[in-house]
């Protein structure tokens, strides 16, 4: 009997690390949807980039954001490779749009990646994984974010890539989105090449059907 429970456990530990992270697709990761707007300064104009929802004017200063096609101020990817069109912004929020949430499951573990470049002002740059319930309602505020110091230089200078952040689905999460914000009034920064990882809760049943096997297998043997 002890082989058996032995056994078993190998089942459930091994199951237990079955599970690695996927590539979940986001809606216009690389910001270069034909037709998007590249300056956006109105309030009232919210969904000038495919995929995204905005906020201008956090802090009471000049606000724009749009996808960026100037080759001068590209972006260089982890690869070394210039990446093409970026999201440019300065005093704003960009949020994905509700209709392009991810659906997750309670107990997923997600990891959004990200490259950016910090033009002028303000300690960093603010990114989150916001986690929402049947209802669309944001479950928790800053639950799954963090502020990304580039430091003082501006330009090309202190460009950064593949910085990332991991947060779990809390109980009651049915889809998730990620978002970018300006930390200070006077901030310009430039994002490009999102992605996001996921890693899905393995599900009780699953667990019980590889402890069954297990011991099925010790039983089979032992006859």
């Amino acid at each position: 009997m002890r082989n058996c429970l032995t056994i078993a456990a190998v089942c459930l530990t091994s199951l237990g690390g079955v599970a690695s992270a996927a590539p979940v697709a986001l809606v216009n990761p690389n910001f270069d949807v034909a037709g998007d707007l590249d300056f956006v300064t109105d309030t009232s104009v919210t969904d000038g980039v495919t995929g995204y929802d905005a906020t201008l004017d956090l802090f009471g200063d000049f606000a724009f954001y749009g996808s960026n096609t100037n080759g001068a101020f590209f972006i260089t990817d982890s690869s070394g490779n210039l990446s093409g069109s970026n999201l440019l912004v300065r005093n704003s929020s960009l949020a994905t749009a509700a209709g392009d949430r991810v659906a997750v499951n309670p107990g997923d573990t997600a990891t959004f990646t990200f490259d950016a470049v910090l033009e002028n002002g303000g300690p960093g740059i603010l990114a989150a994984i916001d986690f929402f319930d049947s209802s669309g309602s944001l479950i928790a505020s800053g639950l799954t974010e963090s502020v990304f110091d580039l430091g003082n230089q501006t330009g090309i200078a202190n460009q950064q890539t593949d910085l990332s952040l991991s947060g779990v689905a809390p109980t009651g999460t049915v889809s998730l989105g990620v978002r970018v914000e300006a930390t200070d009034g006077q901030q310009t920064f430039r994002v490009d090449n999102f992605r996001l990882d996921v890693v899905p809760v393995p599900e009780p049943g699953s667990l019980v059907l590889a402890a069954a096997g297990g011991l099925a297998l010790v039983s089979r043997r032992r006859r």
